[in-house]
């Protein structure tokens, strides 16, 4: 079957649905809103243009990844492209424009179509529009984006362009072509494959007005590895759409390639090796290989007449990217082009995971950590700013094989901004510095007591608002609490409370962060859903600590997006005070919950962690209370830090309120007896065992 790789950059919306053969065709939304086939292809006399028009047939659902992750992706923002069956291709989709992306506009999908699959609307979610183009210019297109590393040897390009004025243009550029749709004229719309700057083909298109003429044009056997989409129009009204097609079927090429695509640190000596096609066995292989970015890397192969499936070139050099492709000579003469693979030499070091910014008290500790290949010395240095060239305030503080740099007895002083220098002895390679990451005091940021008032009891001033009113009239009521008073909260009542602008200041959750309280919460039989005590959520980003309550009966569940877990203590409604707490430690990426001061199910561990836009909230994670697994219940001695406390901190906690009660912050070593103290009970165990022997055959 062919293979299709498809980017969509649209100014309003594409339809998709899928169909049984892998071509392509594009459902359009125009400007009025409805949907609909252009009937016809733009014609052309020259044999080498291939036109076509398929109206019975729809195209697989084909996206990029990671659209959805960034609201407004900017220029120099880079996506992989994955193909029709969402397998990574290798390719990338560079961002050029600073115009504004739009990536989450579309209409009701789930119930104006309601025939498509979940698959397909996701699809259509991931819709990219953009705008600020220069109106009235046609001068000079600048570039929206690129398809980098196409992985296809010989690919057809199907375009699509619906242009509602007549004066929009649509230009894509390939290697050295350029085509590009523009209505020169108020009664014709022009196609043009423009190669060398002089020569082109053109077709043209006369029937009916500029928006409901023919949209769609094939071009074939393009080669380059690379394509540039360049768009200029005086407003909001073209929709465009491109599509890669690979020209050779999947059976017919080879397959497996070794290095892997886009595998780095490849060594200077690598063999490259490949799996013959499934279709047949070769009788020959043509051997393709260049640096990527030459443009004259495939004029000639670099081995011609291969029997094996393996090839030894000349070293390569460090730090190089390189392309490469096998083509095959088949039983009957037909040689079929090989897809395209790449990979990077070995030289400079990579980094693969950056330093993490972390919060730490006074006289703590913790650590910033880094991980790479080919690094031999790892240079840390501290610094005033948040910069890695401005070396004249940079101190370093550790240089050598370790990639760890351990922070110990922390004081106020250590402050400030680190990074990492790493270095290789490879010939003409390059020190490569790290991201900066940022080291904070650990403190105590909001406090509060419930004691009759919802005021912050820190200096900070944190002072909770009424979420309905956004003003001081708080309605909710004060009863007896675990310490002093505590505040309620009723699931049905739009009573929830906030932290006014926390929306960016509280987000230094990402670098560490601690939640301690006291809650009460009523009967779960008189809640119909989870119940959330105190949150900073945003759909999925931030924080949420919630009681799983009707739904599951299990009790506290902490939530740092997208780590979290149910503790293992189970229902919290049996009328007694319980305090419940989350940690997050930034340097491990470990997301722990505690009840009653003991550490309660999980951890949590993971990367993902992102800023939320939302207020700080309780009793509802909605700031007005409705829809927001509304809380019933006591809330009391609410504390948020910007650090993980440890066991010890939270079991101190828990006792200073239940004096009668002890906790084993931490199992010691040797403790054979289980009772978190090491004695003479413990020594009796181990004599117990003195001198034993299990050597075989005996222990003399």
């Amino acid at each position: 079957m062919r293979r299709v790789l498809l980017v969509l950059l649209l100014l309003a919306c594409v339809g998709i649905v899928q169909a049984e053969q892998r071509s392509i065709s594009v459902n359009y939304c125009n400007m009025d809103g409805g949907w609909g086939y252009h009937d016809h292809v733009m014609r052309s006399s020259d044999p080498y243009a291939g036109y076509e028009n398929e109206p019975n047939q729809v195209p697989h659902i084909l996206a990029t990844t990671g659209w959805n992750e960034y609201a407004n992706p900017g220029n120099g923002d880079t996506f992989a492209v994955n193909d029709h069956a969402g397998n990574a291709t290798g390719a990338t989709l560079l961002v050029q424009s600073d115009f504004d992306w739009h990536t989450s506009w579309y209409q009701n999908i789930d119930n104006t179509y309601p025939d498509l699959t979940e698959r397909q609307r996701n699809a259509l979610r991931l819709v990219v529009g953009f705008n600020g183009f220069y109106p009235g210019n046609h001068e000079g297109p600048d570039p929206i984006s690129t398809i980098q590393k196409v992985p296809y040897g010989k690919y057809h390009v199907v375009t699509y362009m619906n242009p509602n004025r007549e004066d929009d243009a649509q230009y894509i550029s390939v290697g050295g072509q350029e085509y590009y749709y523009l209505d020169e004229h108020a009664d014709t719309l022009k196609a043009r494959l423009q190669a060398g700057g002089e020569t082109y083909i053109e077709a043209t298109d006369t029937e009916g007005p500029a928006s409901a003429r023919a949209n769609v044009a094939l071009f074939t056997d393009l080669t380059d590895p690379q394509m540039e989409i360049l768009f200029e129009t005086p407003a909001n009204s073209g929709i465009s759409a491109f599509q890669i097609i690979a020209a050779e079927e999947r059976e017919d090429v080879c397959v497996v390639p070794s290095p892997e695509v886009n595998t780095v640190a490849v060594p200077i000596d690598a063999v490259l090796s490949w799996t013959k096609p499934t279709n047949y066995t070769p009788t020959s292989y043509d051997i393709y290989l260049g640096e990527y970015g030459d443009p004259n890397w495939a004029v000639a192969p670099a081995a011609t007449g291969l029997t094996d499936t393996t090839y030894d070139p000349v070293d390569f050099d460090y730090n190089k990217n390189y392309v490469w492709r096998v083509d095959s000579t088949a039983p009957d003469g037909t040689v079929h082009t090989g897809d395209l693979w790449y990979f990077q030499a070995e030289g400079d070091p990579l980094i693969e995971v950056q330093p993490r910014s972390i919060a730490v008290p006074v006289g703590g500790s913790s650590f910033f950590e880094i991980q790479s290949i080919l690094t031999d010395t790892y240079t840390w240095y501290h610094s005033t700013d948040a910069a890695v060239d401005t070396p004249d305030d940079d101190t370093e503080v550790q240089s050598g094989p370790s990639n760890v740099l351990n922070i110990e007895n922390y004081q106020e002083t250590d402050a400030g901004y680190y990074y990492c220098v790493l270095t290789n002895t490879i010939p003409d390679s390059n020190p490569v510095a790290s991201a900066v990451a940022s080291l904070e005091t650990g403190k105590l940021e909001a406090y509060y007591p419930f004691d009759g008032d919802p005021n912050d009891a820190t200096s900070a001033g944190w002072d909770l608002l009424a979420g309905d009113t956004d003003d001081t009239n708080i309605t909710n009521s004060y009863e007896a609490g675990a310490i002093g008073d505590a505040i309620r909260f009723g699931r049905d009542t739009a009573d929830t409370v906030y932290i006014p602008g926390s929306e960016e200041y509280f987000n230094f959750f990402t670098k560490g962060f601690s939640i301690s309280m006291w809650v009460k919460p009523d009967d779960y039989g008189l809640s119909n859903g989870f119940m959330t005590y105190v949150a900073k959520r945003s759909g999925s980003t931030g924080w949420n600590m919630l009681d799983t309550a009707f739904y599951y009966g299990q009790g506290f569940e902490a939530k740092i997006y997208p780590l979290g877990f149910n503790t293992d203590s189970g229902r919290l409604d049996d009328g007694e005070w319980h305090m419940v707490t989350c940690t997050y430690d930034a340097a491990t990426q470990t997301l722990r919950a505690y009840v009653d001061g003991e550490e309660d199910g999980g951890p949590s561990v993971g990367e993902g962690i992102a800023h939320s836009t939302q207020v700080v909230t309780f009793g509802s994670y909605y700031k007005t209370g409705t829809g927001g697994w509304g809380y019933n219940g006591l809330i009391d001695d609410v504390k948020i830090y910007n650090y993980p406390l440890d066991n010890f901190e939270i079991a101190q906690q828990y006792t200073a309120v239940f004096t009668d009660v002890s906790i084993c912050a931490e199992d010691p070593p040797y403790d054979f007896d289980g009772d978190c103290v090491i004695d003479l009970a413990d020594f009796a165990i181990f004599a117990q065992s003195w001198l034993e022997c299990n050597l075989v055959p005996d222990c003399s």
